[in-house]
């Protein structure tokens, strides 16, 4: 088996093993290196596909906290409009939808497509 012999002692090897023998340990060695080389694409493929998620997540969450902000912001203004009126206050403005971006391509089991929606615009 490969993994008791040591490949690192072809001296060893020589003495120990026939010229078919090695040949076919060559071949082994070869084809478990070529395995190898698969699986490490894969992990890196894995982990880039890994890696694009995380940016495209981080982007909608700055255009989430953006709008966020942008109601806030909204929402700070009516309150000094209502304020300066005293009670014969305009109507609020319809409530606004700060971020909703599909989850669905996530398999997290907590994210839904309603995320970051201000209550009223999902009740």
């Amino acid at each position: 088996s490969l993994k008791r012999l040591d490949l690192r002692d072809p001296a060893a090897l020589f003495e120990t093993h026939g010229a078919e023998e090695i040949r076919g340990l060559e071949r082994r060695v070869r084809a478990e290196i070529e395995h190898k080389k698969e699986e490490l694409r894969q992990m890196v493929g894995e982990r880039y596909r890994d890696l694009i998620e995380a940016a495209d997540t981080i982007g909608q969450m700055r255009r989430c906290a953006v709008g966020l902000v942008d109601a806030v912001k909204a929402t700070d203004q009516y309150c000094a409009r209502l304020r300066q009126a005293g009670s014969a206050a305009p109507r609020p403005p319809r409530a606004q939808q700060f971020c909703a971006f599909p989850c669905s391509h996530s398999s997290h089991p907590r994210r839904s497509s309603t995320a970051w929606l201000p209550r009223s615009s999902y009740s």
